[in-house]
């Protein structure tokens, strides 16, 4: 592990992941591809240095002040997302304000994460040097099989994605979505995230029946008035 972290280069066999799929709930349809979540299975000894990973990269995070104020997933903290835009809205009403609440849920999040930007990412925050080569080589060169019914298929390379079943997976995750915060305020719109969840709300007088261009750029129609 220690020569792993000081050399910047993550074992190939630390890469390679059996993927077993579990039904999302057990209420949906066992026999749709879609209803399963494919959980990557890791070696024990991947896992260790992962966690040694993380808990560094957390500690840098924190002391630079780089955890996103709006992201309440994958770190401790007391503050969830539910909590702090229920309370939005309610002071928003409050205020004698009407609200817009549109929730989000980023589809197969882990899964499309694109390399280069995401170690573009980790450059531009500080990650380095030693330890960004540890992370492009922990990205690169994965594989994994799938584990069915007592079957093994064939193996498969990876070019996206962090493994979901990782201990890194989450934080690279939320690291690599913070930039979405720019973009979502640009366009006049509070928010607060919860790992891939994302809550957007817009709060405006009740006499506004257009909300401008600059915030969402669409009518605002009540059926019930």
């Amino acid at each position: 592990m220690n020569v792993s972290l000081s050399s910047g280069i993550v074992p190939a066999a630390f890469k390679q992941a059996r993927v077993t799929p579990l039904l999302k709930k057990t209420t949906l349809n066992p026999t749709q591809v879609e209803n399963y979540r494919p959980v990557s299975l890791l070696p024990f000894l991947s896992k260790a240095i992962e966690r040694a990973a993380s808990k560094q990269v957390v500690i840098f995070l924190t002391q630079n002040d780089l955890l996103h104020p709006k992201q309440s997933g994958f770190r401790s903290s007391t503050e969830t997302a539910l909590p702090s835009v229920t309370e939005a809205l309610r002071v928003a009403r409050t205020e004698g304000q009407s609200s817009v609440l549109i929730l989000l849920d980023l589809s197969a999040a882990f899964y499309t994460v694109n390399h280069s930007i995401l170690l573009t990412t980790l450059s531009n925050i500080g990650i380095t040097g030693i330890a960004h080569s540890w992370f492009k080589s922990y990205l690169t060169g994965r594989s994994f099989e799938v584990s069915w019914q007592g079957q093994l298929s064939s193996t498969h390379t990876l070019s996206t994605g962090v493994p979901q079943g990782s201990v890194l997976g989450p934080l690279l995750l939320a690291l690599y979505t913070t930039s979405l915060g720019r973009v979502i305020r640009s366009h006049g719109f509070s928010y607060h995230c919860y790992a891939d969840d994302t809550q957007l709300y817009l709060s405006f007088r009740p006499d506004y029946t257009t909300v401008t261009h600059a915030s969402l750029p669409v009518s605002l129609h009540s059926p019930h008035g």
